[in-house]
C-alpha cells in the first residue's frame, strides 16, 4: 500500500506541475526527501499542517510563505478559476513579486 501511495503522490505531483505550467506558472520544486532540504521542508510542513502528503503548493512572497493547498485543492482552484487569478497575480507581480509556488515532491 505504501508503493501505491507513493505512485499516486508522484502522479499527482506530475499533474500539479502540468496544471501550474499550463497557467504560465513555473514552480520551484523542493525535493523533500533530500536531507539538505530538511529545515525548509519542516517549515513548509508546519505552514501546511500536513506531513508526508505530496504535492503541497505554497506561494512564497519574500519571507512570507502561504500554503495554497494539496493536489485536490489545486485541482479545485483550477476548475473554479482561482488558479487563473493566482497566475495573473504572479505574472503581474501584484502578490508575489518574482517568487513562484513551491511544490515539495
Amino acid at each position: 500500500s505504501t508503493m501505491a501511495g507513493t505512485r499516486a503522490q508522484t502522479s499527482n505531483s506530475d499533474m500539479a506541475l502540468t496544471i501550474l505550467r499550463a497557467k504560465g506558472i513555473e514552480p520551484v520544486i523542493l525535493d523533500a526527501s533530500d536531507p539538505e532540504n530538511k529545515e525548509r521542508r519542516d517549515e513548509l510542513f508546519e505552514a501546511s499542517g500536513l506531513r508526508g502528503n505530496f504535492p503541497q503548493i505554497f506561494k512564497v512572497d519574500g519571507k512570507r510563505t502561504t500554503f495554497l493547498g494539496d493536489f485536490d485543492e489545486l485541482q479545485a482552484m483550477n476548475e473554479d478559476g482561482a488558479l487563473g487569478e493566482l497566475s495573473a497575480s504572479i505574472k503581474s507581480g501584484d502578490d508575489v513579486g518574482s517568487e513562484q509556488p513551491t511544490i515539495p515532491v
